[in-house]
C-alpha cells in the first residue's frame, strides 16, 4: 500500500448511486459524503478504559485518537490511529477481481478493524462504528424504519424509507431514495438512533424526539494487552431493490443472478470474507509491484486514485442471456451510457473485463434501432441514469420536463415518442464524435474477445455509420466533440482522424467478416490519412483545425492507430506531436489545446503513450499527481482541471477515468495477437 495524498478518499464505493468518500485528510475532520457532497454520516468512536476517542466522522467524543498513517492500493483504503494506550486500524475494501463479475457486482464492501495495545499494558476497549439513515434516503428527513435480527450466528441490521419507491428519481447530483442499507460481520449489530448513541458516549441526559434519525451500530469490545488484539470485520452492503429502468423493464443487479438476494448474499460472503480478501490483497500487491516496476510510482497513484471510481460510476444487470453494463455521466448531466464516456473508460475495460465493454454498447445499438431516434449517426447516449429510455441529450427545451414525469403516474418515456422529427435538436448532436467511437468500440471488443456473432448483430448499423463518416465526417463542418465544455469546431484534426481510424478498423472488421471485403476500407483510410497528415503539418506539430495554421491539441484519438496496428499515420507524426507536447507542459499537466489551460487526464495519458519513450508519460504522471496532492477542490478524481492553477472546472467522479489504463493496454495489446490481426 502507498502513502500518498487524494482529494477525496473512497470508502464505501458500490455505484452512481452509492458512493461514500472522506474529504478530508484525517478521517475525524469530516462528515462522510456522497460523491455529489450530499453528507452521508458514518461515524466511529472507541471507548478506552471508559473514556470515548473519535477516529471517524464528525459525531460522538470531542476528544480523538491521533490519526498516524492513510494508506491506499487499487482495493483498499486503511486508517491507523494511535494514542500513548492503543493503535487502531480501519481497512475499507471494495473487491474487484478482474473477470469476476459477480462478486465485483455485489454492492458491498468490507470494513476490517484492529486494535491492539501499544503501550504493553492491558486495556478495556469498545469499538463502535454507526451508519445514519441518511445514507438510505436522498435530501431531507423522511419516515424510515430499522431493526437488528438473528443471522447466521450473529445478527444483520437494515434501516431505509418506510415507504419503499424505487426508481422514482432521475438526474445528476442524486443520492439513493430507495432500497435497504444492511450492516452484518462478526461484532455485535445494533439498530438505535443518533441520539441514543450521543447520549451512550457522552453520558448526557439528551431528551429523545421524533427528529432523532435511526442508525444502525457495529459494536465489538474487549481487552488488549501485549498478547491479545482485537480483529474482526463488517460488511455493508446495499439492497436498491430494482437497479435500472431498460426501455420500461425494471432490471436487478448482475449479482442476485448468483447470490439470488441480498441476504444470502451476505450469508456466502461472511463465509468468504478471509479468501476474498487475501485474494484482493494479492492482487493489489502484484499490481503495485508490477506497474510501479513499468512505469513508476506517480503512474501507479493515478491507478490508484481511479480504480473503485470507474466501477461506482457502473451498473451491471442481467437482461435474459446477457450481461447488459450501464454507465452514469457523473458531475455532468447524468446522461446514460453515453458513448463518448465509454470510450475514454475502454482500456481498463478491455484490459480487466471486456464483457463490461460489450454490456455498454448493447443498450445503444437496441437505443439505435428504435422509432425515436431519427438520425443516420449513432446516439450519444440512451437516458438519463438510471432510466435507459431514450436520449436525454440535445433533446429539445419542450421536452425537457419528460425527466421529471419518469414514473407515477405518467409514465411517458422518449424511447415512446412517435414524432421523431421533433425529438432532437441536430446542433447539440455529435455525430462524427459518436460514429467512430461506436466502430472503435466494436473492433476493439471484437480484438480482444472474438465474438464475431456481437459484431454480426449490428453490422447493420455499424456499416450505416460508416457511410455516414465517409459522407460527412471527413473533415466534418462544425459540430461537438467528446470535449464538448470547448465548444463546437469545424474540421477537428483530432476528430478527423477518429473518423480515419474508424474507417480502418471496419475494414479490418470487414476482413474477417468475409475475406478481403473490407480492403477498399482500409486502402481509403490509408489515403485519408496520408492526406490529412500533410494538410494538418505546421513544422513542429499538427494544427487544431484545418482552418487554423497557429492552433494545436492534443491528438489522443492517434492511439487507436497503434492499438489495431493499423500503421495508417507516420512514426515521424507521432515523435514530433509528443516532442511538441513537453514544450507545452504546464504545472498540472499539458493543455488539451491552444484554447485554453484546461486538461483533460484521460486524454493526456492517451498521448503518453504514442511513442516508447516515458518520458512524456512520467512527465503526465507527475503533474496529475501534483495536482491531486495540492487540490484545494476536495472531491473524488476530477478528470478535467486547469493546468496553471489545478482548481477543478467541474467534474469528478466519472468513469472516464478508466483512460488512465491506456499505457498499460496498449504494451498488453501489442504484446499478444488480436482478433482483428490476420
Amino acid at each position: 500500500m502507498i502513502e500518498t495524498r487524494l482529494p477525496a478518499y473512497p470508502l464505501i464505493t458500490l455505484d452512481p448511486l452509492i458512493s461514500i468518500w472522506s474529504t478530508s485528510d484525517n478521517l475525524y475532520d469530516s462528515v462522510t459524503s456522497m460523491w455529489t457532497g450530499a453528507d452521508k454520516p458514518i461515524n466511529g468512536n472507541i471507548i478506552i478504559d471508559g473514556v470515548a476517542y473519535r477516529f471517524m466522522g464528525l459525531k460522538g467524543s470531542d476528544e480523538i485518537i491521533p490519526q498516524k498513517s492513510l494508506k491506499l492500493s487499487l482495493s483498499s483504503t486503511q486508517y491507523e490511529f494511535e494514542n500513548s494506550m492503543v493503535t487502531l486500524t480501519l481497512k475499507f475494501t471494495k473487491p474487484l477481481l478482474p473477470n469476476n463479475i459477480s462478486l465485483s457486482s455485489c454492492p458491498f464492501a468490507f470494513i476490517d478493524v484492529e486494535c491492539k495495545s501499544c503501550d504493553g499494558n492491558e486495556h478495556s476497549v469498545q469499538i463502535l462504528i454507526s451508519f445514519n439513515e441518511k445514507i438510505a434516503y436522498d435530501e431531507g428527513k423522511k419516515l424510515t424504519k430499522s431493526a437488528a435480527i438473528p443471522f447466521a450466528g450473529g445478527k444483520v441490521g437494515y434501516i431505509g424509507r418506510a415507504l419503499q419507491r424505487p426508481l422514482t428519481t432521475a438526474g445528476d447530483y442524486k443520492e439513493i431514495d430507495w432500497g435497504w442499507l444492511y450492516l452484518t460481520g462478526n461484532s455485535d449489530i445494533i439498530a438505535t438512533t443518533a441520539g441514543k448513541m450521543r447520549r451512550f458516549l457522552k453520558k448526557l441526559d439528551i431528551p429523545e424526539n421524533n427528529l432523532n434519525k435511526k442508525v444502525l451500530v457495529s459494536k465489538f469490545e474487549g481487552i488488549v494487552n501485549n498478547q491479545t488484539k482485537i480483529s474482526y470485520f463488517n460488511i455493508i452492503a446495499f439492497d436498491d431493490i430494482a437497479s435500472i429502468n431498460y426501455f420500461g423493464i425494471y432490471k436487478n443487479g448482475f449479482w442476485a443472478t448468483e447470490y439470488y438476494d441480498i441476504l444470502n448474499a451476505l450469508t456466502e460472503l461472511l463465509k468468504a470474507h478471509d479468501s476474498i480478501t487475501k485474494k484482493v490483497a494479492d492482487f493489489d500487491e502484484k499490481r503495485e509491484f508490477k506497474i510501479t516496476a513499468q512505469y513508476g510510482r506517480e503512474y501507479y497513484i493515478t491507478q490508484i486514485a481511479a480504480y473503485r471510481q470507474v466501477f461506482a460510476g457502473l451498473k451491471t444487470v442481467y437482461n435474459g442471456d446477457e450481461l447488459l453494463c450501464f454507465s452514469k455521466e457523473c458531475a455532468s448531466n447524468g446522461c446514460m451510457n453515453t458513448v463518448d464516456v465509454s470510450f475514454p473508460a475502454s482500456p481498463l475495460l478491455l484490459m480487466f473485463s471486456p464483457k463490461l465493454l460489450k454490456g455498454l454498447l448493447i443498450p445503444v445499438f437496441k437505443f439505435a434501432r428504435m422509432k425515436s431516434w431519427p438520425f443516420d449517426f449513432a446516439p450519444h447516449d440512451i437516458g438519463r441514469y438510471p432510466f435507459a429510455t431514450g436520449q436525454r441529450y440535445g433533446i429539445r427545451n419542450q421536452l425537457h420536463n419528460i425527466g421529471s414525469v419518469y414514473l407515477a403516474p405518467i409514465r411517458r418515456h422518449v424511447y415512446r415518442l412517435s414524432n421523431r422529427s421533433r425529438i432532437y435538436s441536430l446542433k447539440a448532436q455529435m455525430p462524427t464524435e459518436e460514429c467512430g467511437n461506436m466502430i472503435i468500440l466494436s473492433a476493439a471488443y471484437f480484438n480482444e474477445s472474438g465474438d464475431e456473432n456481437f459484431i454480426r448483430l449490428n453490422v447493420d448499423l455499424l456499416q450505416k455509420w460508416v457511410d455516414y463518416i465517409i459522407s460527412y465526417g471527413i473533415f466534418p463542418q462544425a459540430q461537438l466533440c467528446t470535449d464538448d465544455f470547448a465548444g463546437t469546431l469545424g474540421k477537428n484534426v483530432n476528430l478527423t482522424i477518429k473518423s480515419i481510424i474508424a474507417i480502418g478498423a471496419w475494414g479490418l472488421l470487414l476482413n474477417k467478416l468475409n475475406k478481403d471485403s473490407g480492403t477498399i476500407y482500409l486502402e481509403k483510410a490509408r489515403s485519408l490519412a496520408a492526406e490529412l497528415e500533410h494538410l494538418s503539418d505546421v513544422g513542429t506539430h499538427t494544427s487544431l483545425t484545418l482552418n487554423e495554421r497557429e492552433s494545436w491539441s492534443l491528438k489522443y484519438n492517434l492511439i487507436w492507430d497503434k492499438i489495431f496496428k493499423l500503421s495508417l499515420f507516420s512514426d515521424s507524426l507521432f515523435e514530433k506531436e509528443c516532442a511538441f507536447y513537453i514544450k507545452k507542459s504546464a504545472p498540472y499537466g499539458i493543455p488539451l489545446d491552444s484554447r485554453d489551460t484546461y486538461t483533460k487526464t484521460d486524454w493526456m495519458m492517451w498521448v503518453a503513450s504514442l511513442t516508447n519513450d516515458q518520458t512524456l508519460l512520467k512527465t503526465i504522471s507527475s503533474a496529475i499527481v501534483k495536482m491531486l496532492n495540492e487540490a484545494k477542490d476536495r472531491v473524488p478524481f476530477t478528470d478535467w482541471y486547469d493546468t496553471i492553477t489545478g482548481v477543478n472546472k467541474g467534474f469528478c467522479h466519472r468513469p472516464t477515468q478508466g483512460g488512465l489504463w491506456m499505457p498499460e493496454y496498449l504494451n498488453y495489446s501489442n504484446s499478444r495477437k488480436g482478433f482483428l490481426e490476420p
